[in-house]
């Protein structure tokens, strides 16, 4: 049980750095993992208008290994947060909501008066060591193989009593969460095929209009580059071959670096900052257990329950009922979310969610938008960093600074939803107040 916070607590400042990989994305070509947290951590400083001397703790997430697990230390002394208590914390893509909670607990028994949440990820590279065993400088980088990410991805499961995967990389979870959904509604597979192809579609769309977003071509320019005349053409060519059935490539996430942060207050502060403060009206958190929580006794697929009970606390802290979400941010490693997650949120009808996203009415010009800055699979996936960009993004819609992806007319509400490796869910509700 997650009972509501003694004080009301306030987003007051968001950023994210580009995404996409520091040994190639001109923007982020050469920076460590501190300049890219730094970027992030000053951009949200600056949103909320407050220098780094105001900040009394930060929180750091990261759930890849391709740096020190002891990290805030680090990014505290390079953005000037000396004085500032650090706690690192890791549950995977779910820690930026576990972050928001921490922080709220600091904030409401009066402990801290200002708090900052990042989330940093560089999987793509490693620092390199030469034969000899001497580490190189930082901004010398030994790419990572996809075997190695693929195996630090299986972390989050149970090692000793489940197959180690993964949600994009791997074959296993995406495509099974898929059928599971198109057995239970009677989609054939043309239709879950053309489904999770419009998602993508819809996620393109708005990575394209997003300079920080890992994908940023234009999807028909991309067809008509490899020589196909329509996006649908090149979407089920060997472009995009199987690799978990019947899932395409077009179905995986992209895996890149990144950081995101947030800068938190209790609300009744907030304007001491700024006029643009968005209230964190709820929150959910649990732990679904290996594999997606528990499996029935006959066999089938588990049920996601941790997730479940994560909106149940959540909506019930809030004081809400879905009819009353405006948008919706959802960690889509799997592109079947747009339907199904969405449709656990409440923010699209059961088993009608599919036929939604296939008439685009989730892209961001859409009536049911979802993930207007693009996504895990067109955005990119910096794990922790994707999961805190998403929060930000739902920061941005409530504010009207979308730019060109801003949804239509004034939301009120936006609802976020993460999960940690398929092992723990969480959601937290945003409120414009203003």
């Amino acid at each position: 049980m997650i009972h509501q916070w003694a004080k009301d607590i306030s987003i007051i400042g968001a950023a994210y750095s580009p995404f996409g990989d520091v040994c190639a994305t001109p923007s982020l070509e050469g920076l460590t993992f501190r300049e890219l947290a730094s970027w992030a951590v000053l951009e949200a400083l600056e949103d909320a208008g407050a220098g780094p001397e105001c900040v009394d703790s930060l929180l750091v997430s990261h759930f890849t290994d391709g740096f020190t697990k002891n990290s805030s230390h680090i990014l505290a002394e390079f953005t000037g947060m000396q004085e500032a208590s650090i706690s690192d914390i890791d549950t995977a893509c779910v820690s930026p909501i576990n972050g928001i909670r921490l922080a709220a607990g600091l904030l409401a028994c009066g402990m801290n008066d200002l708090v900052v949440l990042c989330a940093v990820e560089v999987p793509l590279s490693s620092i390199t060591i030469t034969p000899e065993g001497y580490k190189l400088e930082p901004s010398k980088r030994t790419r990572t193989q996809i075997r190695q990410l693929r195996d630090g991805l299986g972390g989050p499961f149970d090692q000793a009593y489940f197959i180690p995967i993964a949600l994009g990389p791997d074959a296993g979870t995406g495509s099974l969460q898929g059928l599971r959904y198109a057995r239970r509604y009677g989609l054939s597979l043309s239709q879950l095929d053309e489904a999770l192809a419009a998602a993508y579609i819809n996620s393109r769309r708005a990575s394209a209009l997003n300079p920080r977003a890992a994908r940023q071509t234009p999807l028909e320019q991309e067809a008509r580059e490899h020589g196909f005349a329509t996006i649908h053409a090149y979407l089920h060519s060997d472009c995009f071959p199987v690799y978990d059935w019947p899932y395409r490539e077009f179905a995986r996430h992209v895996p890149c670096d990144g950081a995101a942060a947030l800068v938190l207050c209790r609300t009744e502060d907030a304007r001491r900052y700024t006029r643009r403060g968005i209230r964190v009206a709820g929150l959910g958190a649990a732990s679904g257990g290996s594999n997606f929580g528990k499996t029935p006794a006959d066999g089938s697929l588990a049920d996601r329950y941790g997730e479940q009970i994560a909106i149940r606390q959540a909506y019930r802290i809030a004081g809400i009922q879905p009819g009353e979400i405006d948008y919706v941010g959802i960690h889509d490693c799997m592109l079947q979310s747009h339907f199904q997650v969405a449709e656990a949120l409440g923010y699209l009808p059961e088993g009608q969610g599919w036929r939604m996203v296939t008439e685009g009415r989730t892209a961001y010009d859409g009536d049911r938008p979802i993930n207007t800055h693009g996504g895990d699979c067109a955005f990119g996936n910096a794990f922790d960093a994707t999961a805190m960009a998403d929060i930000v993004e739902s920061v941005r819609q409530l504010r009207g600074e979308a730019g060109p992806v801003q949804i239509a007319g004034r939301p009120r509400v936006a609802v976020n939803h993460s999960f940690g490796g398929g092992s723990s869910g969480g959601v937290v509700v945003l409120k414009r107040e203003w």
